[in-house]
């Protein structure tokens, strides 16, 4: 949230339930926030929040968000794990080759 500090507009990527798109808004006049979210379960609860909420501005997109011509893929589980292009390993560090 301090990185958004001073902004009108966030862009929530893999927004989940929404918390920090319904934190932004509510805690600044003039703000909203574009929440987007691919799982079907995660937007319906993040879609239920907002009805709560109804002072939020917050723009729902049920797709995910990546870089041109990637392909995404889903792992399903409490809420989706999404790789593109990337596969972790545990013995490699970051700087290394």
């Amino acid at each position: 949230m301090r990185a958004a500090a001073g902004r009108k507009t966030l862009w929530d990527v893999g927004a989940l339930f929404g918390f920090f798109s319904l934190a932004f808004t509510l805690t600044g006049f003039g703000r909203r926030a574009l929440a987007f979210e691919p799982n079907p379960d995660s937007s319906r609860k993040l879609r239920e929040g907002l009805n709560l909420n109804p002072s939020a501005h917050v723009e729902v997109f049920d797709f995910a968000v990546g870089l041109p011509g990637e392909v995404v893929t889903f792992q399903s589980g409490f809420h989706f794990i999404a790789t593109a292009g990337l596969e972790a390993s545990p013995r490699r560090q970051c700087g290394s080759d």
